[in-house]
């Protein structure tokens, strides 16, 4: 945007051209202005349902909220990633009744929406943190309140900061990672209610026991399509799939 700023093709907001300057340590100069007359996006605030409680997963996993141009982004792998972005559209538009916006950037797809009241609630009503997500990562305080908004916000952390791979020779493993420890700590928590054994090592919590990877598929049902056809792989073959062997799934 500060590209497009630059150029002349949008106009820079009054307002964060301020915040801008504050941020640099300088002061704002007089300059001149025009009165622009929007037409509000419409967008849709949706009330608690197990569809929002996974967004907000997916959102502590892989997304960001700026308060600077009120954004929500989430970000996915090009590649790897690419049928799940379906999925994560088809989020954006039931939920919010709006659609995300696509940029490509290297081997990242993000998937972007502006808007002021969508912003509002994720941060005020459903206490997403702004900006670094470092140490201030939590779960919603209402998703504690039910198992099924619970198991819906696991599916979306481990869609996004999750992986199933190989452990040991035939065995496999379920891990989530976060640099986050609190974070973490109440992941395994969550779990832990849904009576899955797992333990913490590190940056990562681990589920090793056949019987729960396998509960884990079936109640915790994951939608990022790259995990579910490795599992598939390894219950019809008897061991996690090679990274090439993954790719040509």
């Amino acid at each position: 945007m500060l590209y497009l700023y630059k150029d002349g093709k949008c106009h820079l907001p009054l307002e964060l051209y301020i915040k801008l300057c504050s941020m640099a340590d300088e002061i704002p100069e007089n300059v001149e202005t025009i009165e622009i007359f929007n037409t509000p996006r419409k967008v849709k605030i949706p009330k608690h349902s197990e569809l929002l409680a996974e967004f907000l997963g997916i959102l502590a996993g892989d997304g960001y909220l700026g308060s600077l141009t009120y954004q929500t982004i989430i970000t996915l792998d090009k590649n790897s990633d690419r049928e799940y972005g379906t999925h994560i559209q088809k989020l954006f538009k039931e939920l919010f009744c709006t659609e995300s916006t696509l940029s490509f950037q290297k081997n990242v797809t993000r998937h972007n929406l502006y808007s002021k009241e969508i912003y509002e609630f994720l941060n005020q009503k459903c206490e997403i943190c702004t900006g670094n997500k470092m140490n201030k990562l939590h779960i919603p305080s209402f998703i504690w309140k039910d198992e099924i908004y619970l198991t819906a916000f696991l599916r979306g952390v481990f869609d996004t900061d999750g992986s199933f791979h190989k452990h040991h020779k035939n065995d496999a493993a379920v891990e989530f990672t976060s640099a986050d420890k609190e974070f973490l700590n109440e992941t395994k928590k969550a779990l832990l209610l849904l009576n899955f054994n797992s333990c913490l090592s590190g940056k990562s919590i681990y589920i090793y026991k056949k019987f729960d990877i396998k509960r884990f598929f079936e109640e915790i049902r994951p939608s990022n399509v790259k995990h579910v056809k490795k599992y598939e792989f390894y219950c019809k073959n008897g061991y996690v799939p090679t990274r090439t062997e993954a790719l040509a799934l």
